[in-house]
Parts: C-alpha cells; structure tokens; sequence
C-alpha cells in the first residue's frame, strides 16, 4: 500500500473501493486526511500508520452498520499467505483507540462483542474503561445496589 491510498472492501456490499485522492472522508466532527494519515477531532489532530489509518477509516466508512472483525482483516491486513492472524484486528483497534484518546476521541469506536466495530460519533469524548476500570465501575455499581444496613 502506498501513502495516500485507501484500497478496501465495502462492509455493507463487499465491493472493492480504491481511493487515489486525498479527499478527506468526514463524519460529524470527524475528519480523515487520506493524503497525511491523519484523524481530526474538534480541532484537534492524531497521525496514524497507513494500516492503522486504513483500519479506522474501513470503521469509519461503514458508518452506524457494524464493520466485521474479518471484513476489516481481509480488506486491510490479508496476505495470500494467511499472514497475519485475525487477532491483528483486535491489536489494531487497541492502537487506534491510544490514538485518538490524545486527542479525546477514544470513544469513536464502539466494541460490537465478538463481532467487530463501529463507530459511535456520540461517544467520541468518552474514555475507554481498560479492564481494571471496568471491574472497578462494576464492584461500585453492585455495592451501590446493596441494601444499606441500619
């Protein structure tokens, strides 16, 4: 892949889409700079590798619909020789997301479990839980819920 060029499938169709252009893709408040493998956030900006980039913009181009795990993987990271593993997916959205937090858009992207992605444009300010928080939120959410003895 050379810089500046997007070469992925559709995640709705499946059709092959070739982007030569440095056209920004926009959603929302949510601007993607082909040309500069760039992520605008509300005036703020994050660069990206060309598969990172290519990763979030398959995400960002499916739009509400989810972009499966393995339609990601074969439009971006697929190699005739099975390299590399699918799990490359799960490892690229984990960058993508330490990325966008610097410039407070962890959120963008929503986990579909054991599915794939999405992005979420509700939520782009939104902190990512790392697990420990998320066991943490969960432990005050049942202690909350307990009964108070008198």
């Amino acid at each position: 892949m050379t810089e500046g060029r997007l070469l992925e499938k559709c995640c709705e169709c499946g059709q092959l889409i070739e982007h030569t252009d440095d056209s920004p893709i926009i959603c929302g408040d949510l601007i993607l700079r082909p040309g500069f493998n760039t992520a605008e956030w509300r005036g703020k900006t994050a660069r990206f590798t060309q598969l990172e980039f290519s990763t979030l913009a398959f995400i960002v181009k499916c739009g509400d619909a989810m972009a499966r795990k393995m339609a990601i993987y074969t439009a971006v990271f697929e190699q005739p020789d099975g390299t590399p593993e699918p799990k490359i997916v799960d490892v690229m959205v984990c960058k993508i997301r330490k990325k966008l937090a610097v410039i407070d858009a962890a959120g963008l992207i929503a986990t579909v479990w054991g599915q794939g992605y999405r992005l979420d444009l509700t939520n782009g300010s939104l902190p990512v839980l790392t697990g420990v928080m998320r066991q943490a939120a969960k432990a005050a959410e049942l202690a909350a819920a307990q009964p108070q003895e008198a």
